[in-house]
């Protein structure tokens, strides 16, 4: 993983209620061992606790999901 959008660092995600964290992956980042499907990788946060992470192709797509799970 490479730059992250809103330039916060995992010790600033917020340590209660939701929060949400936007990466944007180099071209050739690899997972596990495989290519990701898209470069926005969005990690969503629950009182501090990691609770889901997706991948997405563009910026509008990563931005509905953040929406979705801080909206819940």
């Amino acid at each position: 993983m490479s730059v992250l959008i809103n330039e916060r660092k995992p010790q600033g995600i917020k340590p209660i209620g939701r929060d949400c964290r936007l990466t944007l992956l180099a071209e050739d980042t690899e997972v596990f061992g495989t290519s990701t499907r898209g470069n926005f990788f969005v990690q969503c946060f629950e009182d501090g606790l990691e609770m889901s992470g997706s991948f997405w192709c563009s910026h509008d797509e990563a931005q509905i999901e953040i929406k979705e799970w801080m909206n819940n």
